[in-house]
């Protein structure tokens, strides 16, 4: 976990490791790029909200944008967490935006009709009407547990 101040040689010399590695920005406190085995760079910020909850969330790839882009949307988001918002948790998917998403991308293409009717039966009925508006990653174990699904 390297710190030094990103710049697009200091990224684009960074070599893959067996394991992913970050390099962290001296600038930006939480703005760091991580570097994966297969040689892929993600532009990430990590911090805590104001309820002192830590997220770690991928802003995009090194290439797609550039360090100013990335560093730019870093200060954006951290302004947004300083006035007590949670940027990471607003850009997540509720069950139900990612219900439709396993019956379109999933469901429809790898399943017959039978199985997709039991599957979307089962969403309709047991799932959604509990959990449908909440986002998935506030999901706990507790509310699974409570949602009758059979």
């Amino acid at each position: 976990m390297a710190k030094i101040k990103l710049t697009k040689s200091g990224v684009d010399s960074a070599l893959p490791q067996p394991k992913s590695f970050e390099l962290r920005d001296t600038l930006v406190p939480g703005f760091l790029c991580k570097v994966t085995p297969v040689d892929r760079k993600v532009f990430m910020l990590q911090y805590r909200t104001n309820a002192d909850v830590r997220r770690k969330t991928s802003l995009g790839l090194f290439g797609e944008l550039t360090i100013e882009q990335a560093r730019t949307l870093v200060q954006d988001w951290l302004a947004e967490v300083r006035k007590g918002g949670d940027p990471s948790a607003a850009k997540a998917p509720t069950i139900k935006e990612l219900c439709t998403k396993f019956m379109e991308d999933y469901s429809k293409i790898r399943n017959k009709s039978s199985p997709q009717d039991g599957y979307q039966g089962v969403i309709v009925r047991n799932i959604i009407p509990v959990l449908g508006r909440m986002k998935v990653m506030d999901i706990q174990l507790p509310d699974v547990a409570t949602t009758a699904v059979w």
